[in-house]
């Protein structure tokens, strides 16, 4: 909404906890982690528009891609 990329958001429904692997079908630039309200946090490492995180149970991750 606010023109500074697009939101992802992932979400573990199962109460597993791990590291995601995620494989994006197009090209972007950076990623960084946002909270739910999607206030910037860190940086992600995006590598060949891949990129990773760990995610606990029923945990819900946001992304802003650029």
């Amino acid at each position: 909404e606010d023109g500074r990329g697009l939101i992802l958001r992932e979400y573990e429904p199962n109460g597993g906890r791990g590291e995601v692997y995620a494989q994006l079908g197009f090209p972007v630039r950076r990623i960084v982690s946002c909270n739910l309200v999607e206030e910037d946090e860190a940086p992600v490492a995006v590598r060949a528009n891949r990129f990773r995180f760990p995610i606990r149970p029923f945990q819900i991750r946001t992304f802003r891609l650029v």
